[in-house]
């Protein structure tokens, strides 16, 4: 709506102009007015100096009153002088300026032209220092597609320099994606204004979004270059954005990791894009696993940080899933395991891993078992003091883990992984004393490893929870439940009364006081299955039932 209405009002600034017998005139005399402004620092715009250019280019004073609209006409001399009194006379201006510097350019070759225009584009700041007089509000509208395009790569380049300079702030260590700072910034609402040169680019960002031609390149360079959270959020709540459905659709399929940013914070706050879902998942299916895994994880890892993910992106993460799962079933996978950084972004990168397969339900393809395994292994690999506690290792990455192991339990190979679980969970003592400094106190250690088997335990309980509620899997609930049971009845002191470890810390200490991991397994299997009879009468609804 405000680019067209936009677009609308210039066209009508530009017809206007188009049936003055004198306009090429008053064009060249707007221009050469301005550029010796630019270029003469101690010009002063006033009566004498103005008319001693409309003399040169032979104006009259019947040349230089023009129509602005609405019946009325005004005298661009006057204007120019005292000030116009109208957006309407200063539009006129801008417009007989853009003509005047396109037929200037008419006269000369491409290399010449491009000289030109980073003159002109120089000069500038200078001509503004006298009024809102600029060129970029007609470029589109007045010059050919190459000159037009021409301009503004030279505009946006300078400009967006200047972005990049000037909102250098320090990031948000939180964040492991630029979305989570925008998300953050909107539920915060309004922030204290930027005064001086946040104005200035804002100014010149508004121009640059206004383009009709090649808007999502523009936008790419400023947001590529652009460092501070508050600014994104301007451009990304912007008409462009929000009214271009080229500049969202763009990013999510050919955009970095901060254009996808940007897109799918545009996409959550402000508009419901269907037909830019439709084209973007059509996109991904139109092309091979290899070519687009890396992409298409990193773009089911950013929209799994929205808590609540408006309908459009929903059906994006279903579309990209669904088309993933067609994928897998076809060859190889290690398009999608390349894709996993060994940061903390692996912590949602590896979602989609885990929702490759039905909850619960084995893995169609070794391919497939592969995922899995990785996304376990990500898991196991967190144990360290930031990892436990980051953000991204929340409810969504260990529902995850969760499913992968449930799906990896109903596997023939499940021995393996009972085996790689208990074996870690022996070695957490070890891991807590690689990380602690040396001569740590001993409550250092307790806290950690109190938190390690915390975050172990509970995602072990509630995997075998849930896989204990389908009938034809309880043998292999009970033994996670098993390997659960051994870290408790170990660590009993660190993690009684926690809530991490479910129903063992009623049953254990009152009908096992005794148990230990070195039991008889015929004493610990009892032990887990009256666990795990008391978890399914309380049915605590934390995950899926079957």
């Amino acid at each position: 709506v405000f680019l067209s209405a936009l677009r609308a009002r210039r066209e009508a600034v530009l017809q206007r102009l188009a049936s003055l017998p004198a306009a090429s005139r008053l064009a060249q005399f707007v221009f050469d007015l301005f550029a010796h402004l630019a270029l003469n620092a101690d010009a002063r715009l006033d009566d004498e100096l103005v008319r001693s250019f409309a003399r040169r280019h032979e104006l009259e004073p019947a040349d230089t009153t023009v129509p602005v609209g609405g019946n009325r006409q005004a005298d661009l001399v006057d204007a120019l002088v005292r000030g116009a009194d109208s957006s309407a006379v200063t539009e006129t201006l801008n417009a007989l300026f853009t003509r005047g510097y396109m037929a200037r350019l008419e006269a000369l070759n491409p290399v010449e032209r491009r000289n030109f225009t980073l003159r002109v584009v120089g000069m500038l700041p200078g001509i503004e220092r006298f009024g809102p007089f600029v060129l970029s509000n007609f470029v589109d509208l007045v010059c050919p597609e190459e000159d037009a395009l021409r301009f503004w790569q030279i505009y946006v380049d300078r400009v967006a320099a200047e972005v990049s300079k000037r909102t250098q702030v320090p990031r948000d260590r939180r964040d492991a994606w630029l979305l989570s700072a925008l998300l953050r910034l909107h539920a915060e609402g309004p922030t204290p204004g930027q005064p001086g040169a946040w104005i200035t680019l804002k100014r010149h960002v508004n121009r640059i979004l206004q383009t009709r031609r090649h808007r999502w390149r523009f936008i790419r360079s400023l947001v590529e270059g652009c460092h501070d959270p508050r600014m994104l959020v301007y451009i990304c709540t912007s008409p462009a954005m929000v009214e271009d459905p080229e500049v969202v659709r763009v990013f999510l399929t050919r955009g970095n990791s901060k254009l996808v940013s940007c897109a799918l914070f545009t996409m959550q706050v402000h508009a419901e894009m269907d037909a830019v879902v439709d084209e973007v998942i059509e996109h991904f299916r139109a092309r091979p696993l290899p070519e687009v895994g890396e992409r298409v994880v990193e773009l089911y890892a950013q929209l799994h940080l929205l808590v609540e993910p408006v309908p459009s992106l929903r059906r994006l993460a279903v579309g990209l899933r669904e088309m993933v799962r067609d994928r897998t079933r076809e060859g190889p996978v290690d398009a999608l395991l390349q894709a996993i950084d060994s940061d903390a972004r692996g912590l949602r990168q590896t979602v989609l891993l885990a929702d490759l397969v039905e909850d619960g339900r084995p893995p169609p393809t070794p391919q497939v078992h592969q995922l899995l395994e990785r996304v376990v292994k990500t898991w196991l690999v967190a144990f360290t003091p930031s990892g436990v506690e980051h953000p991204l290792n929340d409810e969504v990455f260990r529902g995850a883990v969760r499913r992968s192991l449930r799906s990896l339990m109903a596997t023939p190979e499940h021995p393996a992984l009972l085996e790689r679980l208990t074996s870690f969970g022996d070695e957490l003592p070890g891991h807590v004393e690689r990380w602690l400094e040396e001569g740590a106190p001993s409550s250092a250690r307790d806290r950690l490893l109190g938190r390690f088997l915390g975050v172990f335990g509970d995602t072990l309980v509630r995997a075998a929870r849930a896989l204990y509620r389908r009938v034809d899997q309880r043998a292999r609930a009970l033994q996670l439940y098993e390997v659960a049971l051994r870290l408790f009845t170990r660590h009993g002191p660190l993690v009684d009364a926690m809530g991490w470890f479910g129903a063992m810390e009623y049953v254990v200490p009152t009908m096992f006081p005794m148990l230990k991991p070195s039991d008889d397994p015929g004493r610990l299997r009892e032990a887990a299955e009256l666990v795990a009879q008391v978890e399914a009468a309380l049915s605590p609804r934390d995950e899926p039932g079957p």
